[in-house]
């Protein structure tokens, strides 16, 4: 009789378990109880065109968390593509430097990934620096001239005619 054997858990898991204990430690900085789903990752990943036959891009996720949006971005980003994942929680830096070794998708992309382990109010945002920002930023956790400023940034930061794509609250 062939031996049963529990299934393998998904590495999603640990985001999860992850989410829930830093929104139980701060809600402000974690802004949401659980990561996203892979249908919203890669729904937000989407406006990526395909590798061949473009420009190489660069792309800047803010709040990257425990890495489920980066994992999307990274199986769409291209050879000569970049790609900055910001995240200020400590725990979560240190799940997506684990995650670039230890999870296919990311570790493919590794050396075109750069984790920012600060807060994006103080990471610099160079003018026309980027072709696509993914903010998964709780808006709802700020002032709001505070959201203001942080808007303004992106649209500075983004080259003409690049892509924004925001937390899709209800």
């Amino acid at each position: 009789m062939p031996a049963i054997t529990a299934p393998a858990v998904p590495r999603q898991r640990s985001g999860a378990s992850a989410f829930l204990r830093e929104a139980a430690r701060s809600m402000r900085t974690t802004g949401a109880v659980a990561p996203s789903g892979s249908w919203l990752a890669r729904r937000l990943a989407a406006p990526l065109p395909a590798p061949g036959g473009r420009s190489p891009l660069r792309v800047l996720e803010v709040c990257a968390g425990a890495g489920t949006v980066t994992r999307a971005l990274a199986e769409r980003i291209g050879p000569g593509d970049r790609l900055d994942a910001a995240e200020i929680n400590p725990r979560f830096v240190r799940l997506l430097s684990e995650a670039l070794r230890t999870d296919r998708a990311l570790a493919a992309a590794s050396e075109r990934i750069r984790i920012v382990p600060e807060s994006i109010c103080r990471t610099p945002l160079p003018e026309n620096s980027y072709d696509m920002i993914v903010s998964y930023l709780p808006f709802m956790n700020f002032a709001p001239d505070m959201v203001r400023s942080l808007l303004e940034r992106y649209m500075a930061a983004l080259v003409p005619g690049g892509h924004l794509k925001l937390r899709e609250t209800t």
